[in-house]
């Protein structure tokens, strides 16, 4: 879906770091690694910022923390504060109502409703502006294309992001 975005819509896409990152390391990965993995992404979209526009960003440090919160029980405090810091203009929040593709660096395919309930009491919580898409690939395409248009986003200086679609303000 980031690429899809990126490309209709003029956007520089930041891609997730975790793929790449996980299929280099020895699995099982451990809370070093997602750490890393944190501040590596965090450096990809800074990097991205000072050099276009237009960012859409595959992920951001919000799954980072909902991330380390699943897996060790609590997340790092800066993160935390960095993405609180953030200058998102919307999230597109992806609902769980697609089916799961199998994938050995997904972790979660029987409670993804839960992990959806996550992302969205962070986003309200936090007061960022989000936007949910649900239904078919095309259906979720409609839905951001018009959110863009009615908004203006598609052409401003803005960022966006993808499991959820992300756009952070310039």
């Amino acid at each position: 879906m980031a690429l899809w975005l990126c490309d209709g819509f003029d956007y520089h896409y930041v891609p997730e770091v975790a793929r790449a990152y996980l299929e280099m390391v020895e699995l099982p990965y451990h809370a070093g690694h997602v750490r890393e993995i944190g501040y590596l992404q965090a450096w990809e979209e800074r990097i991205a910022a000072q050099n276009f526009s237009h960012l859409c960003c595959d992920t951001d440090l919000l799954t980072i923390l909902i991330w380390q919160k699943e897996k060790y029980g609590q997340y790092d405090i800066d993160f935390f504060e960095r993405w609180c810091e953030s200058q998102t203009d919307i999230y597109f929040l992806c609902m769980p109502d697609i089916p799961w593709q199998e994938d050995p660096l997904r972790e979660n395919p029987n409670d993804r409703n839960r992990l959806f309930l996550m992302y969205e009491k962070m986003l309200r919580d936090n007061n960022k502006l989000f936007f949910e898409v649900s239904g078919s690939e095309v259906n979720r395409k409609e839905s951001i294309s018009d959110y863009l248009r009615k908004n203006k986003l598609e052409k401003n200086n803005h960022r966006t992001q993808s499991n959820f679609e992300r756009i952070p303000k310039q």
